[in-house]
């Protein structure tokens, strides 16, 4: 009877254990399920953003190219070549992460991170991606071969677009006020700090954004 007792016993408090997981998993799943809404926000701005995107490059991708040469093409795409692998490795690195530790149990959280960064992909940062202090302080930091390179190649397609004739700055223009505008269907928040260039090299890095943007085929 008393053996009987105590198997009674640790089958209850084993029954116990098992269908009560440990508080620590239980807050990390818990403070993970506050990202669920802003998750939900997140995908329909992405879908808003991508259908916009591809309205306006079917519009206006004729148009920027009667606008700029092929040299500066070229330059446009090598440097769009080099953003889209950027920003693919920088999405790697934090998928990998995601396999240990707590960022295991942190689904909401990765796929919020993760449409983030799709959004980047997508609609070009080139000052978020290559040259914010965040990418020199922050894992995984840029190496900075890549980022000088990435600024050179931006200097050189600055000096073709300041080339032009008033007339086609002036669309040039007109094009990158359409651009600015379908980015506020998701507004980049990875990276935003622009304490290292002055406004007009923050505008600039955006107008390159656009030739990035519209060079692709």
């Amino acid at each position: 009877m008393k053996n009987t007792l105590l198997i009674l016993f640790f089958s209850l408090l084993t029954g116990l254990c098992i269908g009560q997981p440990p508080q620590q998993n239980s807050s990390v799943y818990d403070r993970d399920s506050l990202w669920k809404p802003d998750v939900m926000l997140v995908v329909d701005s992405f879908v808003h953003l991508r259908k916009a995107l591809l309205a306006f490059q079917q519009e206006n991708q004729a148009s920027l190219l009667n606008l700029i040469d092929t040299n500066t093409l070229r330059l446009a795409r090598e440097l769009d070549e080099m953003y889209q692998t950027e920003v693919l490795e920088y999405k790697n690195w934090f998928t990998r992460k995601a396999l240990s530790g707590k960022r295991k149990k942190q689904g909401y959280a990765y796929v919020d991170l993760m449409l983030k960064l799709d959004a980047l992909f997508f609609y070009p940062d080139l000052y978020a991606v290559f040259v914010s202090s965040a990418r020199l302080e922050a894992q995984p930091k840029i190496e900075m071969v890549k980022r000088d390179h990435a600024q050179s190649l931006y200097v050189l397609i600055m000096g073709h677009l300041n080339g032009i004739g008033f007339a086609k700055k002036d669309e040039l223009l007109r094009l990158f006020e359409k651009f600015r505008k379908v980015g506020q269907a998701m507004p980049h928040t990875i990276n935003q700090d622009f304490g290292l260039v002055s406004d007009e090299d923050r505008y600039g890095f955006h107008l390159v954004d656009m030739l990035l943007c519209l060079s692709r085929e």
